[in-house]
């Protein structure tokens, strides 16, 4: 029998890496040549310095960013809601009492959500208006290499280094943030798990719940709270991401 669930288990993560990987690519083929023609009907006057830049990421780094996270994150997401709805109503047919003591944390876990999202929509676009500013410096710099060289004006790089610095910046802010706010989400959710094993015990006391359905929460509690904590990973956060699968 584990042999049989070792060879089904590799014959299905097989065909998800074979099948996700070309429909990533062919979704992110047609979101190009959309992008290349909305661009053709854009006037003159659109396509100055600030915006020039800003194409030059979205081509450069937020469409490949998209094209090989975009079917992982939509499997992660809609797996991660499936097992949380199963595992809902799997858990109530049991014993609806320490169901919904067990799902006390998902209400303040989805207020914290709320502001978490917020919060990650400011820094994400600190970080996209950094990286654009990046990129412009780069480029101006490197095609302007020639002239660089022929006056020896090599410290004119300093503005490119300072730059860098800054994106680099915005990025560990926008990570730390992210992670911070990860981290009080999955709190929250775990709070009604350490609820349904205090209030658990005492219903075990008092004879109202047996000692083997509150093992079965204790070890399901485990196993689905993570599981339903691990969506907030699965969803883009960031500002470029959202405004490309938006």
């Amino acid at each position: 029998m584990f042999l049989v669930y070792t060879v089904l288990h590799f014959v299905f993560y097989y065909f998800t890496i074979v099948k996700q990987r070309p429909v990533s690519y062919a979704m992110m083929r047609d979101e190009r040549l959309s992008i290349a023609a909305k661009i053709k009907q854009f006037p003159l006057y659109y396509f100055t310095k600030d915006k020039i830049s800003q194409l030059t990421s979205l081509f450069t780094t937020d469409l490949s960013f998209v094209e090989m996270n975009i079917m992982e994150i939509i499997a992660g997401f809609v797996s991660s809601m499936i097992m949380t709805v199963v595992f809902a109503l799997m858990l109530l047919s049991v014993d609806w009492r320490m169901a919904l003591l067990l799902f006390v944390g998902i209400i303040p876990g989805y207020i914290l959500y709320q502001q978490f999202q917020k919060s990650m929509v400011q820094l994400g676009e600190q970080k996209k208006n950094a990286q654009v500013v990046m990129i412009d410096s780069t480029l101006e710099y490197v095609q302007g290499m020639e002239t660089i060289k022929a006056y020896r004006l090599e410290q004119s790089g300093k503005l490119v280094e300072n730059q860098v610095d800054r994106y680099c910046t915005a990025s560990d802010r926008y990570e730390a943030t992210l992670t911070n706010w990860s981290m009080g989400y999955k709190i929250c959710l775990n709070l009604g798990l350490f609820l349904s094993l205090g209030v658990g015990i005492a219903m075990v006391r008092s004879g109202s719940l047996t000692p083997a359905t509150y093992l079965f929460f204790a070890i399901m509690g485990y196993y689905f709270l993570p599981s339903a904590g691990s969506s907030d990973g699965f969803l883009c956060n960031d500002e470029s991401c959202k405004r490309i699968v938006g």
